[in-house]
């Protein structure tokens, strides 16, 4: 999940998928982002999943990982529209106007 995005510990992995222009698939781990509001009421799958490659996506464009590893292809296939969301916020507070 996030770990991957935000733990320096795979910056050699990232090296490594960049030096072979690789594809990186994101998959749920399937904790519901250890949240009872999720596990506890059946919601890690139907929703949980989702917010999961989500989260990757957020911690790696914080990381600014797709701009230091341009090569890797990051699929994130839950994640859907939120990206969308979570690039015009980023974006926006990293440039300073407004978010």
């Amino acid at each position: 999940m996030s770990g991957l995005a935000r733990t320096c510990v795979f910056e050699p992995v990232f090296a490594e998928l960049n030096r072979r222009a690789a594809t990186l698939f994101i998959h749920p781990s399937g904790l519901g982002l250890c949240s009872p509001l999720l596990s506890e009421h059946g919601l890690t799958w139907p929703i949980g999943a989702a917010f999961e490659d989500t989260m990757f996506v957020a911690h790696a464009i914080r990381r600014r990982i797709p701009l230091r590893y341009a090569n890797i292809k990051i699929v994130a296939g839950l994640a859907k529209e939120d990206v969308d969301l979570i690039l015009d916020r980023t974006a926006a507070r990293l440039l300073g106007i407004g978010g």
